[in-house]
């Protein structure tokens, strides 16, 4: 019986990159931030602000190091590197309603083997550790030569080069590495390796996979439109029954939204006092939308695009308040 490690990855890596998660994204400018943030809303699910977030660290970092090539810029490059192979290792079965989830485990291996090679680099043993013990979640089970990254894992991990975060139920990082090469690689006698592309990265250790994975994309969106922009939104409001307590809205609002579209994917935010941060794609000429933190807390909308592209008018619905109606957006 075959085990996708995948389910397990999110767990585990978040333990070396985060603490507790919260639903807003604070804006900051600071590249290491950026990442911890990026792995706190990939834990949510948010996986658009998630690839923005770890694109434009990715992006301070490469510029700092043409100028200063300071240690402290190519490890947090390489912390960057492993965040972009969580963004494309998640397993699509744990976020099954999530929005730009781009899954491909042969972009979140490489991913991993650029922050290999940088810790390699830089001598640091553990970052290199923690980066191998990610690398073998990037597979499907059993598979024989998967599981040797667990024994590299162990091999990298020096006792006395620092600590780092580590599950509670484990007293070490070795105790870690072993329960999950128990849980994993115990039936890889009766496994058989299919080749993958060859490994820069790790001289020595073939990169395998027994199973072939479900690619999910972002892929190129042509289309007669481009939404982005500052739309006037007219909502109005129904509920299932009692006084209305969220907010301020009235039953018929009108207000701002900037949005922005990238290809099928997406983002903006409400420019009210209270913002509301928006996620969706658009398939054909629909758009499933999400909101956090609006005046009715976190809500759902569909909206159809007009011919021209200058409107769109659907439904909306937040559940905290079984309240929802007609949403229409009209472009500045």
């Amino acid at each position: 019986m075959k085990k996708t490690a995948q389910l397990f990855a999110i767990g585990v890596i978040v333990f070396f990159s985060v603490g507790c998660a919260g639903v807003g994204i604070p804006n900051s400018t600071d590249p290491s931030e950026k990442v911890t943030y990026a792995f706190q809303a990939m834990e949510l699910g948010r996986f658009v602000p998630a690839k923005k977030l770890l694109s434009e660290s990715v992006e301070i970092y490469k510029e700092r190091i043409e100028t200063s090539k300071e240690i402290e810029d190519y490890l947090g490059l390489a912390r960057a590197y492993k965040g972009f192979a969580v963004f494309h290792g998640s397993d699509p079965r744990k976020f099954p309603n999530s929005i730009g989830l781009e899954y491909d485990l042969v972009k979140a291996r490489k991913y991993t083997k650029k922050a290999i090679d940088i810790y390699d680099d830089a001598g640091e043993s553990n970052g290199s550790a923690q980066a191998y013990f990610q690398l073998a979640f990037f597979y499907s089970y059993p598979n024989q030569e998967a599981c040797k990254y667990f024994d590299i894992a162990l091999e990298k991990f020096d006792p006395n080069g620092g600590k780092f975060p580590i599950s509670p139920q484990f007293k070490d990082f070795p105790e870690w590495v072993n329960a999950y090469k128990e849980k994993l690689c115990k039936d890889v006698s009766t496994s058989t390796s299919v080749a993958d592309e060859p490994d820069t990265a790790s001289p020595g250790v073939a990169l395998t996979s027994t199973t072939q994975q479900p690619q999910i994309q972002n892929p190129e969106v042509v289309t007669d439109f481009n939404l982005t922009g500052t739309y006037i939104s007219k909502v109005t409001s129904t509920r299932a029954s009692g006084p209305r307590t969220w907010g301020t809205m009235s039953d018929k609002e009108e207000f701002k939204i900037r949005l922005e579209q990238s290809n099928n994917i997406i983002s903006g935010e409400t420019l009210q006092s209270k913002k509301a941060v928006i996620e969706g794609t658009l398939k054909d000429r629909t758009i499933k939308i999400k909101w956090y933190r609006g005046a009715c807390g976190d809500g759902t909308g569909e909206l159809a695009v007009s011919e021209d592209g200058r409107s769109l008018q659907g439904t909306w619905e937040c559940k905290q308040y079984s309240v929802g109606g007609v949403w229409t957006l009209e472009r500045m």
